[in-house]
């Protein structure tokens, strides 16, 4: 269940919160279980408000995108789909097409080769997102 809480509520929560710094124990201690008496009073739990709400991101339509055809427009596909589709690419491939791009006239046939597959990766991520 993840719920935001009323401003009023929110409010005292972090007044509460405030006085975890305190230097007396038990000011620190009944602090700490107002707060969680309060948030358990809301029926909600701390990971509930302290884990981030997902993230939704509606992706484009695969029939929308075509596969370039240019080291350059297959960079730049790249580059957009950390936006576009955030899932496609793990952080190693993201900091690689990141670093190449600036080189992309001068790529080694390696380079050429993996910026082909993560193109295919893509494209496959595009179409999974469809279905």
């Amino acid at each position: 269940m993840n719920a935001l809480l009323d401003p009023q509520i929110a409010d005292r929560l972090a007044k509460l919160c405030g006085i975890f710094g305190s230097h007396h124990a038990g000011e620190r201690a009944a602090a700490a279980a107002k707060a969680d008496e309060l948030v358990r009073s809301h029926r909600l739990t701390w990971f509930d408000l302290l884990l981030p709400q997902p993230i939704v991101v509606k992706p484009k339509k695969a029939a929308k995108w075509r596969k370039p055809r240019t080291t350059k427009a297959k960079l730049a596909a790249l580059r957009e789909s950390q936006t576009d589709y955030p899932g496609a690419l793990n952080e190693w491939e993201r900091e690689f097409v990141i670093s190449v791009s600036r080189y992309a006239d001068s790529l080694s046939e390696k380079q050429e080769r993996l910026v082909d597959k993560l193109i295919d990766k893509l494209r496959d991520h595009i179409v999974g997102c469809d279905r």
